[in-house]
């Protein structure tokens, strides 16, 4: 008993899409929805609070989705190279977050407020401007990943037609 690699490309496919369509619906809903919101709470040691609770969780989320997004993705290359092709390539542009985040956004806007004793000694402007500017980096995520997924979704409404 085994499997065919015809009958996993339309699941591995389908996982691919929607990892990435939950993916780029959390960035976009942190900025713009959770982030204005955020930024509206007056107290900024509260404000610092939310961020970095919210940080915490959505990092664990949104890193398996785009993992899940990227080998599913692969593997639907694997299955069928000629259909499998633009996922292969979303998953590539997917996988650039990861680069992005560690070298861009991280040193940037994620380790000057990310530790509660530096941050303490910042100034109440300094913390809100660079909670205001990691909004910004973020922002760079939901660009990269939301036409990714919509060049799937027409992908797949097409018929695995090229559409580019």
């Amino acid at each position: 008993m085994g499997f065919d690699l015809d009958d996993l490309f339309p699941c591995l496919e389908v996982v691919s899409t929607v990892a990435a369509g939950i993916f780029v619906g959390n960035a976009l809903y942190v900025n713009l929805v959770e982030h204005p919101a955020r930024m509206t709470i007056a107290d900024t040691k509260s404000c610092h609070k939310e961020w970095m609770e919210s940080f915490d969780r959505a990092k664990v989320l949104q890193s398996r989705l785009a993992l899940v997004s990227i080998v599913s993705g692969a593997g639907a290359y694997y299955c069928n190279p000629k259909k499998g092709l633009p996922f292969l390539v979303g998953g590539g542009l997917i996988a650039t977050i990861f680069p992005y985040t560690l070298f861009i956004l991280k040193p940037n806007s994620i380790d000057p407020v990310y530790d509660e004793e530096i941050t303490s000694k910042k100034s109440e402007s300094v913390v809100r401007e660079t909670i205001d500017k990691w909004n910004s980096y973020h922002m760079v995520r939901s660009l990269i990943t939301f036409p990714v997924f919509a060049g799937y979704v027409l992908y797949l409404a097409s018929g695995h037609k090229k559409f580019w």
